[in-house]
């Protein structure tokens, strides 16, 4: 009687983990291309397995692929930031309105991953300076952002929540290795209801960090609140 063959084994999936965190998803870039926005995506890897390969995919009118330099030869480690940047051609997107990212890929141990999150593309708080994306490291400086004001966004169900950063050790403002970008007068567009979900009120106060970019050529500042995805 043969004997039988032995059953693959399947490929291990993480399921309710997200290894990869979104830094920032920037545009449109300089230099405008008439064709069609250039949007730049900065992710990080938040687990403790290396990340051998990576994809993002954009929903706007179709869909638009990213394709981060991550393989098993040059994987993305724990700990570390990754951009790449894209021209959308065709892609049209309003900066008051969240898109769907389609975040996946696979950890040095075979397990995959692949989940969406909600994103809203912003202009880069320096609109002039390049940014060419690849592998990157930041600084986490801490504080807390204070909300100065909530006022109607570009679209009906849209709200632009200004606020002020403040680190939690004053004299961290003397090492900033990018001083030209203020910590006052900083956006984010939000649903109505995901200010109410979040507390985003005028003087509500919500952990934040500023990250002040170490190595790489991402975006150079970007502030991230930790109290909410």
């Amino acid at each position: 009687m043969p004997s039988p063959k032995p059953m693959p084994t399947p490929t291990p999936s993480l399921q309710n983990q997200q290894p990869i965190e979104i830094i920032s998803v920037l545009g449109p870039l300089q230099p405008i291309n008439p064709g069609g926005p250039i949007v730049e995506i900065t992710l990080k890897n938040v687990a403790v397995e290396p990340v051998v390969s990576l994809t993002a995919t954009l929903e706007l009118i179709r869909s638009f692929n990213f394709d981060f330099d991550v393989t098993s030869s040059n994987p993305l480690l724990p700990g570390k930031s990754i951009s790449a940047k894209l021209t959308l051609i065709g892609g049209g997107f309003n900066d008051s309105i969240s898109y769907p990212l389609t975040i996946n890929g696979t950890l040095q141990n075979g397990a995959t991953f692949d989940y969406i999150k909600q994103v809203q593309i912003v202009e880069s708080p320096n609109k002039y300076m390049p940014v060419a994306g690849g592998q990157c490291e930041y600084v986490d400086i801490p504080g807390i952002a204070r909300v100065v004001s909530v006022k109607q966004g570009s679209s009906e169900d849209t709200v632009e929540v200004t606020f002020n950063f403040v680190p939690n050790n004053p004299a961290a403002i003397d090492d900033y290795m990018f001083p030209n970008y203020e910590d006052t007068g900083q956006c984010l567009y939000v649903t109505k209801t995901g200010a109410l979900e979040r507390g985003l009120i005028e003087g509500s106060e919500h952990g934040c960090v500023r990250l002040e970019m170490t190595a790489g050529t991402c975006a150079p500042v970007v502030f991230q609140f930790t109290d909410f995805d």
